[in-house]
């Protein structure tokens, strides 16, 4: 059986593992630390025969010490890999840039030596496909998705604060849902006191789920946003990771969520198999994909079309199945096996 090790034991490499199992390939997600895949090619090496080796993430570090000691694990797997004839690849999450990019130069050089050496960079949509082959100049680059959630255990007590808060308002009150961590790229949380204000301004009362695990962040970045969110009789903020089911939120009108990298958020996919159209700030990759697959509708930044956009999101009808089926762990799985089977 041909094997390969993946960075990061998450629901990602677990799912993509899953369904490579059904080509005949045993992808091995790696629970430690990233910094030791040197390490870890050394180990599994020296137990099973590892065919391939997959990067994903190349976040960094405030510190400068554990950033170099990365790329210097980064460099010798690397080595180690083309001097045992062990394929490369990369699943590139962020196009333009790392969420996590506190040494900007050293994160240039590490996605250099990927870009270089990698049989093939992986990107998470057909529409980054041009966008990675400009960034990287060259055209080894592939599309693969991720795909639906599955077993998630939904967190009985914050359905019940949801559904709680989605009794009040009346029968025109419109409701919007923003889930997720926090980061320089998701705009959409700072837009949400516009969004509130824009609405009121056009006599229409949207009230506002969040959550997620912001509040560290906003108290060192955006204290006035945290405020307003903790005060907002119009917001139900809950300031913690959690697991819902957006299907059963019927009420629910929207997903507000927009990214500006050059990414495809997971979310995306849980909104779609909800049936729950995304609300996305034009001028951003979101929008663009929003648009092009027709999972929701384009904010203007002016705000100008919010009035016809908030109709759309109640009317109008969306291509959820049709992005799903051309979505999938299955496609993913599909591509790569071709490239680490070489059929």
């Amino acid at each position: 059986m041909i094997s390969g090790l993946i960075q990061k034991d998450d629901i990602k490499s677990k799912m993509w593992s899953d369904k490579l199992a059904e080509y005949g390939v045993n992808l091995i997600p790696l629970k430690g630390s990233p910094i030791k895949w040197a390490y870890y090619f050394i180990l599994f090496k020296s137990k099973i025969n590892i065919d391939f080796i997959v990067f994903r993430y190349l976040n960094d570090y405030p510190s400068i010490f554990k950033t170099l000691l990365r790329l210097f694990s980064e460099v010798l797997t690397v080595i180690m890999a083309k001097l045992s004839n062990t394929k490369i690849y990369w699943i590139c999450h962020n196009v333009d840039k790392e969420t996590d990019d506190n040494h900007p130069k050293i994160s240039k050089i590490r996605r250099s030596l990927l870009s270089k050496y990698s049989e093939t960079i992986y990107v998470l949509d057909y529409l980054l496909v041009e966008e990675a082959e400009e960034e990287f100049g060259h055209d080894r680059i592939k599309n693969i998705s991720f795909g639906m959630n599955t077993n998630q255990i939904v967190d009985r007590d914050v359905m019940k604060e949801i559904n709680s808060f989605l009794q009040k308002g009346d029968a025109n009150t419109i409701f919007g849902l923003t889930v997720g961590t926090i980061n320089y790229k998701t705009v959409h949380f700072a837009e949400i006191p516009k969004l509130l204000k824009e609405s009121a301004s056009l006599g229409i009362d949207i009230r506002i789920i969040v959550c997620g695990p912001i509040g560290r962040y906003l108290k060192m970045n955006d204290l006035p946003l945290l405020d307003f969110l903790i005060s907002s009789e119009k917001i139900l903020f809950i300031d913690k990771y959690v697991t819902i089911d957006e299907s059963k939120l019927e009420r629910v009108s929207f997903v507000f969520k927009s990214n500006i990298d050059k990414s495809v958020p997971q979310s995306y996919y849980t909104s779609a198999e909800a049936k729950k159209p995304i609300l996305s700030i034009g001028g951003t990759f979101s929008a663009k994909m929003v648009k092009y697959y027709n999972i929701g509708c384009v904010l203007n930044p002016d705000y100008s079309n919010l009035q016809n956009a908030l109709m759309d999101l109640r009317t109008s009808e969306f291509d959820f199945d049709q992005f799903l089926q051309s979505h999938s762990w299955q496609f993913a799985a599909k591509v790569m096996s071709k490239d680490v089977l070489g059929t």
